[in-house]
């Protein structure tokens, strides 16, 4: 199972938990004999604000700083594609930090750093994807 799906799950597997605390609060209270509208009030009240508590809980579980980081890079990535110039000034200025002794006006050197850097990112995403397309997914449904 993939890292990404793993958190999908614990996610929903949490919403769950809490609507079903959250039922089980109004029942009771119905039970007691107020009615539904004021129990799902009471309740609301006493639970408190839900995102908060969806993300204090995440934050134990020690994954928060990997889905900041995910976030992080999602948006980074589509920042980096909506303005190419900027792109490619940023992985020139990468290629020229990561670089030792690279000399700041040196263009052929920046211009292969960046294209070695290309190269490897798009390897490295290639290589993964076309191992999940040669998968049957319905074989991989079944195994789940």
């Amino acid at each position: 199972m993939i890292w990404w799906q793993i958190f999908a799950r614990r996610r929903a597997d949490l919403d769950e938990e809490i609507e079903a605390h959250l039922r089980m609060a109004v029942r009771d209270r119905v039970e007691r004999g107020e009615s539904l509208e004021q129990a799902r009030a009471a309740v609301a009240k006493e639970f408190g604000n839900l995102p908060l508590v969806k993300d204090v809980t995440r934050a134990t579980w020690g994954w928060e700083f990997l889905e900041r980081m995910v976030q992080d890079l999602k948006y980074a990535f589509r920042r980096l594609i909506k303005s190419p110039g900027f792109t490619i000034a940023a992985a020139a200025s990468a290629a020229s930090a990561l670089i030792f002794g690279l000399k700041p006006r040196d263009p052929a050197t920046l211009v292969l750093a960046t294209v070695l850097l290309a190269v490897v990112a798009l390897a490295a995403s290639y290589l993964p994807a076309r191992r999940a397309a040669g998968l049957d997914p319905i074989a991989s449904l079944r195994e789940e």
